[in-house]
C-alpha cells in the first residue's frame, strides 16, 4: 500500500471524527435550545443550527462510504468494474469537500447577517447576547469546526485526484510495456 493511500485513509478518518464532533455539538445545542425554548424570540431562525446536522451526519456517512468503496475497489482490482469503483470513490471524495463548503458558507453568512444590526436574528446570536453561554459556545464550536473539516477535505480531494492520475499513468505505462513485449515476442516467433 502506498504512503499516499495511507494518508488518504488517515485524512478520511480525521474528517469523519471531526464530523462526529460537529454532530455531537449540534445535538447538544438542540438539547440546550429545548430547555430555553420559551425565552427565544419567535423571529429567531434556527435554519443555520439545523443545517449543522448536514455536515455532521453526512460527513460520517461519506467517510464510511469512501472506506467501503475503497475496500471493494481494492478487492476487485483488474476487473471491469475497477473504473466504476474509482469514479465512485472520486464522487464521494468530491462530496466530502462540497458538503462542508456549502454549510460553512451558509452558516457564516447567516450568522454575519444576524450581527450586522439587521432584524435578522439567529438562535446563536440570541444565545450569545442573552448570556446563554453553553448554547452559544456549543453552536460556535460546531460552526467553527467546519473550518478544519473544509481544510482537510481540500487536502483529501487533492490527494484522491493525484492518486487517480498517478494510478492511471502507472497502469498505462504497465499496459504499454506489456503490449510492446507481446508485439516483440510475436515478431520473434515470425522470424
Amino acid at each position: 500500500m502506498h504512503t499516499s493511500t495511507l494518508f488518504i485513509h488517515a485524512l478520511n478518518t480525521c474528517i469523519g471524527c471531526l464530523c462526529a464532533a460537529i454532530l455531537g455539538l449540534t445535538a447538544h445545542s438542540v438539547a440546550l435550545k429545548d430547555k430555553v425554548e420559551d425565552e427565544i424570540p419567535r423571529d429567531a431562525t434556527s435554519i443555520g443550527m439545523s443545517l449543522l446536522f448536514w455536515p455532521g451526519v453526512g460527513g460520517i456517512v461519506d467517510a464510511l462510504l469512501f472506506a467501503l468503496v475503497c475496500i471493494l475497489w481494492h478487492s476487485k482490482r483488474g476487473h471491469r468494474s475497477d473504473r466504476a469503483y474509482r469514479n465512485t470513490a472520486l464522487f464521494v471524495a468530491a462530496f466530502i469537500f462540497v458538503r462542508p463548503f456549502v454549510a460553512l458558507v451558509y452558516t457564516f453568512v447567516n450568522q454575519g447577517q444576524a450581527h450586522s444590526g439587521s432584524s435578522h436574528l439567529t438562535v446563536e446570536a440570541w444565545a450569545c447576547d442573552a448570556n446563554e453561554q453553553d448554547l452559544c459556545k456549543s453552536l460556535r464550536a460546531a460552526r467553527y469546526l467546519q473550518i478544519p473539516v473544509l481544510v482537510l477535505s481540500v487536502l483529501f480531494l487533492g490527494l484522491v485526484i493525484w492518486q487517480f492520475i498517478f494510478t492511471d499513468r502507472k497502469q498505462r505505462a504497465a499496459t504499454g510495456i506489456t503490449l510492446q513485449t507481446e508485439e516483440r515476442d510475436a515478431e520473434d516467433l515470425k522470424s
